[in-house]
């Protein structure tokens, strides 16, 4: 297993500018102002850190509100069902499907394009019909998850999602969600004939502007 150095969260990453900000202005004022400061502008100085020090507190509590939402979505609960989709709920709906039911899942999280492309398959999804939390679960519930899991030996949520979509109605995915900014692979042929009994997948996806290609995507 690689190890890889753990990006700054959202939080340390705007905490870690806020402290370089004030550091910055407090190396200014100390070291190249030949006298104090009038009045007038330390207070404004003062009313400076003061919010600074107030949005650092802010950006604690949602970071402690957000780990709460995922905690609550992972548990199940109702009242967040009828939420529209984030990259947050995605992900989490996703993993806690792939939990359930035994699918390894391989995403690069660590990948500064995640959240990207997480937001490109959010959009597909709303075009397939699917906007809230609820509904990726009924999406990804009727999955038949035997026969899927005979068809490849890891998956990310991105393409899971995508298969859920395809499985479940491959016309309306190709026709209002496919977008042509990326392939299929042989395997993902063959899994989706397998598994839909159809064979006219390559042609839908080659008129849709995409291709079928001898690498798995």
């Amino acid at each position: 297993m690689n190890h890889v150095l753990k990006p700054l969260s959202r939080q340390d990453y705007f905490s870690s500018l806020l402290e370089q900000a004030w550091a910055e202005i407090e190396h200014k004022q100390k070291y190249k102002s030949k006298v104090a400061l009038p009045p007038d502008l330390q207070r404004r100085l003062n009313i400076l850190s003061g919010n600074l020090e107030l949005i650092d507190r802010e950006l604690s509590r949602i970071a402690v509100a957000a780990d709460e939402y995922k905690k609550k979505l992972f548990s199940g609960d109702v009242s967040l069902a009828t939420d529209f989709l984030s990259t947050s709920s995605f992900r989490v709906v996703c993993e806690k499907f792939s939990t359930e039911n035994n699918i390894p899942i391989r995403d690069p999280f660590d990948d500064s394009s995640w959240e990207k492309r997480c937001e490109v398959v959010i959009e597909e999804l709303k075009n397939f019909g699917i906007s809230t939390v609820s509904e990726l679960q009924g999406l990804l519930e009727k999955l038949p998850i035997e026969k899927f899991l005979q068809y490849e030996d890891d998956h990310t949520l991105i393409g899971l999602t995508r298969d859920a979509m395809i499985i479940q109605d491959h016309n309306k995915f190709f026709n209002e969600s496919y977008n042509d900014s990326y392939d299929f692979s042989f395997i993902d042929i063959e899994k989706y004939n397998g598994i839909i009994g159809e064979n006219d997948i390559p042609q839908r996806i080659q008129a849709a502007g995409g291709e079928v290609t001898s690498e798995e995507m």
